[in-house]
């Protein structure tokens, strides 16, 4: 019996209509329990802190971003997706012939003077980009100022 015949079967025998272990997170899975919410609870008092970059790091699979889509869902204010970009090109392509970014995915929650911005797979993110993030855009003084930095990623 191959794989995919398997889930079907066992999502129909529980009367599901989605697979509760699908990679994207599903709201209707979650389950609220103490330490979870603890954790959302230290999150939220992070993000909205002082600090000028967080980091939340975990092995693959240890709930990352189940933890960041629990947190954008329940966050006050609004939360949009956007697309970071900076010069199109990472390091390995310096030499123009290599295919343009079309940029990485980020949250961005817009304050009063400047945003806040969170990045999940952030071990993912390339290294050109991560360094304008650090140095071009988190740095006081710089032209592209953001306020907070989050990173979720593995160590």
């Amino acid at each position: 019996m191959s794989q995919t015949l398997k889930d079907q079967n066992y999502r129909s025998a529980l009367g599901l209509k989605r697979d509760p272990f699908a990679p994207e997170p599903d709201a209707k899975f979650y389950y609220p329990f103490d330490s979870y919410e603890q954790r959302l609870k230290v999150l939220d008092h992070l993000v909205q802190g002082t600090d000028l970059m967080v980091l939340v790091i975990g092995e693959y699979g240890s709930g990352k971003t189940s933890l960041l889509h629990r947190y954008l869902a329940t966050a006050e204010g609004h939360w949009k997706t956007d697309r970071i970009q900076t010069d199109g090109l990472s390091l390995a392509d310096k030499s123009g012939s290599g295919p343009k970014s079309d940029g990485y995915p980020v949250f961005v929650q817009q304050d009063t003077r400047d945003p806040i911005v969170i990045i999940d797979d952030a071990h993912k993110l390339p290294e050109n980009d991560l360094i304008f993030l650090l140095h071009d855009a988190l740095i006081p003084g710089s032209s592209r100022k953001i306020k907070r930095l989050v990173l979720f990623g593995e160590p």
